[in-house]
């Protein structure tokens, strides 16, 4: 659908079609998915420079996308896409980049950052009662909190992602869920 748009001129629907083949986060685990990168890099020069929430939000699964490589770009997308969503001012745009950002940045030296990311996302996906969100937030206060050594924190957050999970029935967010508990 994505390639179809863009083939037909169509940014905005070619950039619809790359936010709805998503996870939210990264399409593999442990590895690059380069044909999804090229997708979304190509759908973002079609968008132009203009802050939309799907500008944004593209910008951050970019950013996600590149989770698994030592690409420096992953850091400068997602804080572009982070700048770009507070200046939108839009909170489901916010909490979509935050969740999606928040492993682009995953570096050891990060953690105060990460940690801030995580207790504003899950704050937004409670405002926003999304329960997808909930999880993503579930998971980035479960994996912060057990680098700092507070398990008391990262089994609340592992809580979150169980309940979820199993209140959705969705396979991936199970998975994710066991993985995370792994």
């Amino acid at each position: 659908a994505g390639r179809l748009a863009l083939e037909l001129g169509d940014a905005e629907r070619a950039a619809r079609a790359a936010l709805a083949n998503q996870r939210g986060q990264f399409s593999r685990v442990g590895s690059v998915d380069p044909e999804r990168v090229a997708a979304l890099e190509t759908t973002l020069q079609a968008l132009g420079p203009e802050d939309t929430p799907v500008r944004a939000r593209l910008l951050a699964s970019l950013a996600s996308e590149l989770h698994f490589t030592e690409d420096p770009r992953r850091h400068d997308l997602a804080a572009e896409s982070l700048a770009m969503a507070r200046r939108l001012g839009d909170p489901d745009t916010l909490a979509h980049v935050l969740a999606a950002g928040w492993f682009a940045r995953w570096d050891p030296g990060n953690l105060t950052e990460r940690s801030d990311i995580a207790d504003e996302l899950s704050r937004l996906a409670a405002l926003l009662g999304d329960r997808i969100l909930e999880f993503h937030a579930g998971v980035a206060l479960y994996l912060t909190a057990a680098q700092r050594g507070d398990m008391d924190r990262a089994d609340a957050g592992l809580d979150v992602c169980i309940r979820v999970a199993e209140e959705l029935g969705q396979p991936l967010l199970r998975w994710r869920a066991a993985l995370t508990r792994g």
